[in-house]
Parts: structure tokens; C-alpha cells; sequence
């Protein structure tokens, strides 16, 4: 039994692999059980083997859940029992949904660590959480996040590691800013997904925190699949190229897209893009993710309790 503790906190993430013998299971998982090409997966395991052998995901999502409950405690004690559920790896969301019903919660707020919504993103996870439910009697009441895209702690957050990150340059240099997101297929377009634009209105609402002018910041997609059709762009590794031929020799990256330190930072970013640039003899930067900034969780903290609140669960 919970006792007092009776409303749940589901924090949802992508999940990564723990070690090198996991990126074929979990490729496997991400392709929806379809064959992974063996020179894929040789690819994927390089990949890790650069940024350590694994991914960090797991462990800096326990310590955004760890600091978003303290908080929670702070606003309403004793109230919020919280759940990490992975979509692709464990510990899987299925399995959290089934330890909250262990536990006796009946109502809970589930929030992915991710602030733009898609139905190929955000949608899938409230699928995976409603196909958990699937044969149960009772089921949980789910007051389920949509995005959080323009939240106040995400872009002060964003703005505090962007301009801890400008003192990596010297004053001669003029700093060009790319605000970088994971690429998805073009087809979500046509559909009318929201994703491209609520990135678009991220990146222009912390270019006005920083203070930057047209002509001194762009927003670009990275880390594109590897499944056929177009992905929506440009793409990070083509504008590079672009921005050294017009003369740009410093950039700062902000991969606004994501809150985790995990490998579409760690190696598409820290190592790729980089390399990218450094041939291109540019000095290039990135901002800190996010992972567990006060200003994020203080901001996270507060959509789970208006979402309880407005569920009835909260006075």
C-alpha cells in the first residue's frame, strides 16, 4: 500500500542501451522487431563504444525524476510516488505502469522528458501507456502531458547553459547559435503534426532571451533515421558546410530537442558535428543538456501538479 503517497508520477523517456550486447536487442525494439542490418548494428555499437559503452539515459533520468519528486514533497508533501517507464529499453513503460497498479495508484501524471509533441514522439508514448492497461479491469487514470515547449524553467534552463557556454569563446569572436532537434520523416508535415512548428517557437523564444538578431541564429534538424524517405531539415552536417562558406567561424550549438546527455548529444554533437566543423576550421561549442537543471525541474514540478489539479486529484 501507498498510504498517503496515492498519485502517481510516470516520467517517460526513449531509453539506450546499458552495454554494447544491447544496441542489437534495442535496435530490434526501435525497428518494431524488423531485421537490423548487421552493418547497422556495427554502426550503432561504434557509436556507443565512443561515448563509453552505453547510454547515460537511464541514470539522468532517475536523478530529473529524483529532484522533480523532492520538489513535488516541497509543494504538496507526501502526495507523489514516482515511475520511470523507457520506450525502447528497460525498465519499460509497461513494466512501470503494472508497478504502479502493484503499488494501488489509481491516478497519475504521465510527462515525457521530451517538450515537443509528435504523434511519432510524444503520441507514442501515450500509446505504450494505454496498451499497458489493455486487459486490466481498472484501469489508471492518466492525466498525460502534451508538451511543454515554450515552459518558463525549460528556457531559462536553455538560456543559463547557452550563455555558460558563450565564455568557451573570446571576445573577437562573433558566435553564430544553432538550436538543433531530432529529425523526423517529412510525412508528419502533411499531417499536420505540430512538431517542426513548436520547435521553431522554442527556438525564437529563447533567441529573444538571449538577446540575438536575425543573422545571428538559425534552427536546424540533426540525427535523421535511417529509414527511407526524405526527414525534415536541414539537417545539422549540411549547414556547417554552408555557414563556413559565408564566413561564420564561430558556432554554439543548443540541442533544444533534447534534456538528456545520450548519444545523439554525446557522439551526433559532441563527435560528429564537431569533426564536422573542426575540418572546416570552425570553433565549435555545444550548451550542456539540461538533464537535472533546478530551473527545468522547478518548471516540470509545476505542470505535474496543475495537471493533478485540474484532474480533481489536488485541492
Amino acid at each position: 500500500m501507498v498510504g498517503k503517497r496515492d498519485i502517481g508520477l510516470l516520467l517517460m523517456a526513449y531509453g539506450g542501451p546499458d552495454r554494447l550486447e544491447d544496441v542489437a536487442p534495442f535496435l530490434a525494439d526501435i525497428r518494431h522487431g524488423r531485421p537490423t542490418p548487421d552493418e547497422l548494428i556495427r554502426e550503432i555499437e561504434g557509436r556507443y563504444m565512443q561515448i563509453g559503452g552505453r547510454s547515460p539515459l537511464l541514470e539522468r533520468t532517475e536523478a530529473q525524476l529524483a529532484g522533480i519528486v523532492a520538489i513535488l514533497d516541497k509543494m504538496v508533501p507526501g502526495r507523489f510516488r514516482g515511475y520511470i517507464g523507457m520506450r525502447h529499453w528497460t525498465p519499460w513503460i509497461r513494466d512501470a505502469m503494472a508497478a504502479m497498479r502493484g503499488d494501488g495508484i489509481r491516478n497519475a501524471v504521465g510527462l515525457v522528458m521530451a517538450p515537443h509533441f509528435s504523434n511519432l514522439s510524444i503520441g507514442a508514448y501515450q500509446k505504450s501507456v494505454r496498451a499497458a492497461m489493455e486487459g486490466w479491469g481498472e484501469r489508471i487514470e492518466i492525466a498525460q502531458v502534451a508538451d511543454w515547449h515554450l515552459l518558463p524553467g525549460y528556457l531559462a534552463a536553455l538560456e543559463n547553459e547557452v550563455r555558460k557556454a558563450s565564455e568557451l569563446f573570446s571576445r573577437e569572436e562573433h558566435v553564430y547559435h544553432i538550436f538543433s532537434a531530432h529529425s523526423l520523416p517529412e510525412r508528419i508535415v502533411g499531417a499536420g503534426d505540430p512538431y517542426p512548428v513548436q520547435l521553431k517557437a522554442t527556438a525564437a523564444a529563447l533567441a529573444r532571451r538571449l538577446g540575438l538578431k536575425q543573422g545571428q541564429w538559425e534552427f536546424c534538424f540533426q540525427s535523421a533515421g535511417a529509414s527511407g524517405g526524405p526527414w525534415l531539415g536541414p539537417a545539422i552536417e549540411e549547414v556547417l558546410p554552408r555557414l563556413a562558406e559565408a564566413g561564420k567561424k564561430a558556432v554554439l550549438v543548443s540541442a533544444i530537442g533534447f534534456v538528456c546527455d545520450h548519444v545523439e548529444i554525446l557522439f551526433d554533437l559532441d563527435i560528429e558535428a564537431r569533426g564536422i566543423a573542426a575540418g572546416l576550421g570552425m570553433h565549435f561549442e555545444r550548451a550542456g543538456a539540461l538533464n537535472d537543471h533546478p530551473a527545468l525541474l522547478e518548471g516540470l514540478a509545476g505542470i505535474v501538479t496543475a495537471e493533478a489539479r485540474a484532474a480533481g486529484w489536488l485541492e
